[in-house]
């Protein structure tokens, strides 16, 4: 029960910060008001993450079922391991960059955007 429970919510949280906008991108809804675009900019990011927060929870006890099937699959192994290895080596990497620079950084559009990719990817 508490499986499916959490099933429910966290695909409730997730695919509702993923298609929220759906409505308003293809013209069918009014556009938000100020408060309303403010309220989805402020809690879609938390929002996602709890539902995937409830996923890793009911893996890690054991009500996972299907879920936690699929993602101990063999297929899954190697790329998990190198989402994660760049995910830990990332960090050291930006830092090595940004502090190794000989030269003082100059703010054009090539070292404004390159950060915000990096720090995405």
């Amino acid at each position: 029960m508490i499986g499916v429970i959490g099933v429910c919510l966290s695909s409730i949280f997730c695919v509702s910060t993923v298609y929220g906008l759906y409505g308003l991108l293809s013209g069918k809804v009014e556009p938000f008001t100020t408060f309303g675009a403010a309220t989805y900019t402020a809690f879609h990011r938390p929002i996602f993450i709890l539902g995937i927060a409830i996923v890793v929870s009911m893996c890690a006890l054991g009500c996972g079922g299907p879920i936690r099937w699929i993602l101990t699959l063999s297929v899954f192994r190697v790329p998990s391991r190198l989402t994660y290895t760049a995910y830990l080596v990332h960090p050291i990497v930006v830092l090595f960059i940004a502090l190794g620079s000989q030269n003082p950084i100059l703010l054009d559009d090539l070292h404004l955007v390159s950060p915000v990719l990096s720090y995405k990817m």
